[in-house]
């Protein structure tokens, strides 16, 4: 799971910005939680606003975004303790106020460090939104060991199944690596929909984090023959599933997605 936080002082923009980045990545058809500090707050009944409770309500919104693939929690989060409690895969600092009405808050507030994004504009949120997904993206992307045997899966994935995962788990069970290439046949017809972004990114909503370390996904051209010359060196291999995994529908799994 991912974990995004949009701090800063009240009334800074930060629930504007939060449910922006909610609608960005809601298509990718993730499961994505959001959170707004005050309703946290009120299921909790905790109103405490004392280092002490700032404390709490950071360890809630950690348990609450970690049910999620990713995370998106707005809320003040005023100290460096606080972040740390949260954890943030990614931060974002909105810098729109350098004082609220509230004078505990302001003394408390300590300027936040190393933050993946800084706003200084209400309403200028372009940048974050711009460039979240690729974050995000580089985040879930797993490394391989490049020297360690490793298998090759080649598909078109129109999307990426249960079927496509158990494949994935027998090849590992025997490899420990695999390098994943997605085909790129989108839009040649009505059976190939998803580009590479989304179908890399459900490959990533199956096997991360269980399998990361032990998986690469590459998008390549158009692969429909496979050819080698003498003695090449490694094997070439049907893996058969039980027949309800192999008897996986992508058609009606794509209607679904309509």
């Amino acid at each position: 799971m991912i974990r995004i936080l949009v701090m800063g002082l009240p009334n800074s923009g930060k629930s504007q910005l939060a449910k922006q980045i909610y609608e960005k990545l809601s298509p990718w058809r993730f499961d994505v939680g959001l959170y707004s500090a005050d309703q946290v707050r009120k299921d909790a009944d905790d109103w405490d606003f004392s280092i002490e409770g700032r404390e709490r309500q950071a360890k809630r919104m950690f348990d609450l975004c970690n049910k999620h693939d990713i995370g998106i929690s707005d809320f003040v989060c005023p100290t460096q303790k606080t972040r740390n409690i949260f954890n943030a895969d990614v931060s974002i600092w909105m810098n729109t106020k350098h004082y609220s009405k509230y004078k505990d808050t302001n003394a408390m507030f300590e300027k936040p460090e190393d933050t993946t994004f800084t706003v200084k504009e209400q309403g200028d949120n372009e940048q974050v939104l711009e460039r979240i997904g690729t974050i995000i993206d580089m985040m879930f992307e797993s490394r391989i060991d490049w020297q360690k045997e490793t298998a090759l899966l080649v598909g078109r994935f129109q999307p990426f199944h249960d079927g496509h995962l158990e494949l994935v788990k027998k090849t590992l069970a025997k490899t420990d690596q695999v390098c994943i290439i997605v085909r790129n046949t989108h839009e040649m017809d009505d059976d190939n929909p998803y580009d590479f972004s989304f179908v890399r990114r459900q490959i990533h909503r199956k096997l991360y984090p269980n399998h990361k370390g032990h998986y690469t996904v590459m998008q390549g051209p158009n692969i429909t023959n496979i050819v080698y010359g003498r003695d090449p060196g490694y094997n070439v291999e049907q893996i058969r599933l039980d027949s309800s995994l192999e008897d996986i529908s992508a058609t009606e799994i794509r209607k679904d997605f309509e």
